[in-house]
């Protein structure tokens, strides 16, 4: 126990961190790509301030001795690491782009679909967001992109559908809803189920740019991953179904509506009858059309 006092386990060590910054900054072009990634990653996870600017500039020296060249495992890293830390150093943030975007989605995803979704998401909070190569490479390869992120399994693990839920998400936080659009047409075509949250990621998108279009394929979406594989079977998909019908009317698009409403078959229920005659027709379900006396 002594020894662990003294020693401090467990306890930032502040000037430890602020020595490393100075040791790499006197070998900056000793430094290979995974060294400068931890350090990165370090001074991120133990949230230390003093001396990360000084690193950022080191980690951006070191990438200026050659071409722009960058693995997607580190770039993910030392994106990551910016983005989490009150250090915004954009031209080190190009420059990793610069270097993990030449290949393209394939590039971008050697390593992995965590590390690409980290990428996006680190991007979509920093300043370089606008850096055009990544986002060609983002837009340029939809097909691309979606093969990435779900592979070839019939069933994706939680991990894929949580990446590209951060993806949709980062897409449409850098302003792309029109590649965010192409990937939700693209994953319908494929018969991908991306889950529950990606859903949502694009429903949440497509009503903050209008896209009324996007938002009911993602209402259905959503309602299909809420049935444990049995797509607008049961009361959940039902009521997913109905709020996707309600926002559509408010949103002055009864075409829609319609369309969500269809979906739910002969499971419709009083406020899905109720829907149907706003619209002026009659409830496929047979349900009692008093939606009751919330509903007007």
């Amino acid at each position: 126990a002594d020894e662990f006092d003294l020693r401090r386990v467990g306890v930032r060590n502040e000037p430890l961190f602020v020595g490393l910054a100075s040791a790499a900054a006197r070998m900056p072009y000793d430094l290979q790509p995974q060294h400068t990634a931890s350090m990165l990653w370090a001074f991120a996870v133990c949230a230390v301030v003093e001396g990360a600017d000084s690193l950022a500039d080191t980690v951006h020296l070191n990438m200026q001795r050659g071409p722009p060249q960058c693995e997607a495992r580190h770039a993910a890293g030392m994106l990551w690491s910016l983005a989490v830390l009150p250090v915004r150093h954009e031209p080190l943030c190009c420059r990793i782009l610069s270097g993990v975007s030449g290949g393209g989605i394939d590039a971008l995803a050697r390593d992995g679909p965590a590390h690409l979704a980290s990428i996006a998401w680190s991007v979509a909070r920093l300043t370089c967001s606008s850096h055009s190569g990544f986002r060609i490479a983002l837009r340029s390869n939809v097909d691309g992109l979606l093969a990435s992120l779900a592979g070839s399994l019939a069933e994706l693990s939680d991990g894929r559908q949580q990446n590209i839920a951060s993806v949709v998400r980062a897409l449409y936080d850098m302003g792309l809803a029109d590649t965010a659009r192409a990937l939700i047409i693209r994953t319908e075509d494929a018969e991908v189920s991306p889950g529950a949250e990606a859903w949502s990621a694009w429903l949440c998108g497509a009503a903050c740019v209008g896209d009324a279009d996007v938002e009911s394929r993602a209402w259905r979406g959503l309602a299909a991953a809420s049935g444990d594989g049995l797509p607008y079977d049961g009361p959940r998909q039902v009521a997913v179904l109905n709020a996707a019908a309600v926002r559509a009317l408010t949103t002055g698009h009864p075409d829609l509506a319609a369309v969500a409403l269809d979906g739910m078959g002969d499971s419709a229920n009083a406020l899905s009858a109720h829907l149907w005659r706003r619209l002026g027709r009659q409830s496929r379900g047979g349900a009692s059309d008093s939606p009751g006396e919330c509903i007007s």
